[in-house]
């Protein structure tokens, strides 16, 4: 299964035009670094702690770098595992989803890319990351916006973290 227009539209809008149309930004260069560097030092890998600046990124820098740079292929792998879990849609109907490690609400836009409108379920997002979090609840608003998904208010909990000695 393909994403579906609204998907791929406000990603396009919400994401990939974001850091593109940042100051720091031209070419190759993303928030002011090669692609390279914006993977390996910038998101980590895609393991880093985001709520941490990495040189002139700030977590929000580093959270919307992680989208722009992984989410299309997170979202590419749950849409082809959606589509063989969630069939017949009645499966998802009025589920309850709980998303360790949630990052920026990508899990409820690629469900909802597969069960098409009219059918419900209930997305609770867990993440460590207060920029991941603050990020999905931006995006979350967004999707709701433009009509294409229905967010009736969830639950985006954060972890207690120990104190580092």
């Amino acid at each position: 299964m393909r994403w579906k227009r609204w998907l791929e539209d406000l990603r396009r809008s919400f994401i990939v035009e974001s850091i593109r149309s940042d100051e720091r930004s031209a070419g190759g260069i993303l928030l002011g670094h090669d692609m390279n560097w914006a993977f390996w030092n910038g998101i980590g890998g895609g393991q880093a702690d985001f709520d941490e600046p990495s040189g002139n990124l700030s977590p929000r820098d580093r959270a919307m770098l992680y989208e722009y740079l992984n989410q299309k292929a997170h979202v590419d792998e749950l849409i082809h595992a959606f589509d063989k879990f969630a069939q017949p849609v009645n499966v998802a109907r009025g589920a309850t989803i709980v998303d360790i490690g949630c990052g920026p609400f990508t899990f409820g836009p690629a469900l909802a890319n597969v069960l098409g409108n009219g059918v419900s379920f209930r997305y609770f997002g867990v993440d460590r990351a207060a920029s991941m979090r603050a990020l999905g609840k931006e995006h979350e608003a967004k999707y709701e916006a433009n009509a294409r998904l229905s967010v009736v208010p969830t639950r985006r909990v954060q972890s207690q973290r120990k104190a580092k000695r």
